[in-house]
């Protein structure tokens, strides 16, 4: 990962505000390099903000104004050098920018890069990284909570206790195999109920991350009856206002 690549982090359209993220060793130079009054990297102080202008150095044309981030390796999401920059929001300002870092030297970034550069760099794991996704599309404030906790590390500190009960158990079961004579009988009965243990807890997490996985996928339930048996008010009574049209009259809905 020696390349450095950016991407617009907000989405498209029309906003007050559009965030462009930069990510790699060379992220610093390459936005210094369309701002305006020049900027030496020295200016790009870990964790703090300042104000400058953007410009096409090829047109001498200011595109806009923006405040510009910097977050230092090891210290940032991707764990890399990050340089985010706002500008106004808006369909062409942004683009044109993208395009100016592009010609700097960035790579445009591939769908979920950022992510991807986080979890190679170790600033997450899978599960964490997945659960970037799981926040983003959450479908209720429970769904958040959820994806908030997998990202804050609670299932990964689950799965790791779970890892070092079986390598544990693993252990005792090959000292007793390789050394025979010199160490005690293992207590098949303490065994037993040890993975007992175990497969109860996998169970139980697995049974939760399916409950869990309907606040993000959800549920298509079919109502089905004969015409006229209130089938679309009972529709409306679950969503708890008027959505479909309710009449005397057969087929309309």
């Amino acid at each position: 990962m020696r390349d450095t690549i950016c991407a617009i982090s907000t989405p498209p359209g029309i906003g007050g505000i559009a965030v462009l993220r930069v990510s790699g060793p060379d992220a610093v130079n390459i936005v210094a390099k369309i701002l305006y009054p020049p900027v030496k990297a020295e200016k790009f102080k870990p964790n703090t903000l300042f104000y400058s202008f953007i410009k096409d150095p090829d047109k001498d044309e200011i595109l806009d104004e923006a405040v510009i981030s910097f977050m230092k390796a090891p210290h940032s999401y991707t764990g890399e050098d990050v340089v985010e920059i706002s500008v106004h929001g808006g369909r062409l300002v942004p683009k044109l920018i993208l395009e100016l870092l592009i010609k700097q030297g960035a790579r445009l970034a591939e769908p979920g890069e950022f992510t991807k550069r986080a979890f190679l760099n170790g600033k997450l794991d899978l599960i964490q990284a997945r659960s970037v996704l799981d926040l983003i599309e959450a479908r209720s404030r429970r769904g958040v909570r959820i994806a908030l906790e997998k990202l804050r590390g609670k299932l990964s500190r689950r799965l790791e206790e779970l890892r070092d009960k079986l390598l544990y158990l693993l252990k005792e079961i090959e000292a007793r195999v390789e050394f025979e004579e010199d160490v005690p009988p293992l207590d098949e009965t303490k065994l037993k109920e040890e993975l007992i243990y175990v497969k109860n807890l996998i169970d139980k997490y697995v049974e939760e991350g399916e409950r869990g996985a309907l606040y993000f996928e959800g549920i298509e339930i079919a109502i089905v009856g004969k015409p006229n048996v209130g089938k679309s008010t009972l529709f409306n009574k679950l969503l708890r206002y008027e959505r479909a049209i309710v009449t005397p009259y057969a087929g309309t809905t």
